[in-house]
């Protein structure tokens, strides 16, 4: 997600305050939000969710936690200058990377 600048440290606390339930999502495996690259106009907070496998993640976003977590994005999203999701499946090298 891209931000206005001076929005992110509010956009982070909404993130670390919020009522999560992806724990309790059947496959869901980790989350970060990750502070990326700023410009002269804006800052960027790549988001990343690590899933078993691609159906937990398409469950998970036509679930009930789904549109509970995000009943209240368009408000909290005031700042936010554009945004994107996709699934991108990768997998880590058998023996790790050397």
């Amino acid at each position: 997600m891209y931000m206005q600048n001076d929005s992110e440290a509010d956009f982070e606390s909404v993130w670390k305050n919020r009522d999560s339930s992806l724990a309790e999502m059947k496959g869901f495996r980790e989350f970060h939000l990750l502070r990326g690259p700023v410009s002269a106009t804006e800052g960027c907070l790549p988001r990343t969710r690590v899933w078993a496998r691609q159906d937990d993640f398409v469950a998970w976003t036509k679930s009930e936690n789904f549109r509970a977590a995000h009943r209240n994005s368009a408000r909290r999203r005031s700042s936010a200058i554009r945004s994107s999701r996709a699934f991108w499946s990768s997998k880590a090298p058998e023996n790790g990377l050397n």
